[in-house]
């Protein structure tokens, strides 16, 4: 079977359906998911997101994991590293970079470079994760800025990758 993979690029808040988003944001984020998931006869549901990230907000589960659950009990998998991961990994958490960049000074420049530098050593991890679950199609839901650097990781290590969306809102935030 074709290893086909969907990619949803959005904004975190939606996940993590914090205090950022309109209340109507999280059904709205969830239907889309369903007919996203009915159209491509998705089997599986993975995202950027982690456990660390999950506890620092004081949730259990994201929006999408509730959602796979809910329609009929699909995979999920949150495929980030979790912060002990990432720390083994060599990956800077948010808040070592923003002390980094105080304590050194950096321009707003050199921080963004370096921050997606560090950005882009998760994105092979989360490929594991994919290929460790192993259903197709699958959905896999992550940060606009990923989109496309992501697309290029799977294309390269053959998959047929598909862009659904690569800067998802909820209609009230357009507004």
């Amino acid at each position: 079977m074709d290893r086909v993979v969907y990619i949803l690029g959005t904004r975190h808040e939606y996940q993590l359906n914090t205090d950022k988003c309109e209340p109507s944001a999280t059904e709205e984020f969830s239907l889309y998911l369903g007919s996203l998931c009915r159209l491509h006869g998705i089997e599986a549901i993975g995202e950027e997101m982690s456990i660390s990230v999950l506890e620092e907000h004081k949730i259990e589960q994201s929006i999408p994991a509730i959602f796979a659950k809910s329609f009929g009990n699909l995979p999920h998998k949150y495929c980030d590293p979790d912060h002990a991961v990432q720390k083994r990994m060599g990956i800077k958490l948010p808040i070592e970079m923003i002390m980094l960049a105080k304590q050194e000074n950096w321009s707003k420049e050199k921080f963004e470079t370096l921050d997606w530098n560090n950005d882009l050593k998760r994105e092979p991890y989360w490929l594991c994760q994919i290929q460790d679950l192993n259903l197709w199609p699958f959905l896999f839901i992550c940060g606009m800025k990923h989109v496309e650097s992501f697309r290029k990781l799977l294309s390269v290590a053959t998959f047929t990758v598909h862009i659904v969306n690569n800067t998802w809102e909820a209609q009230a935030d357009r507004m």
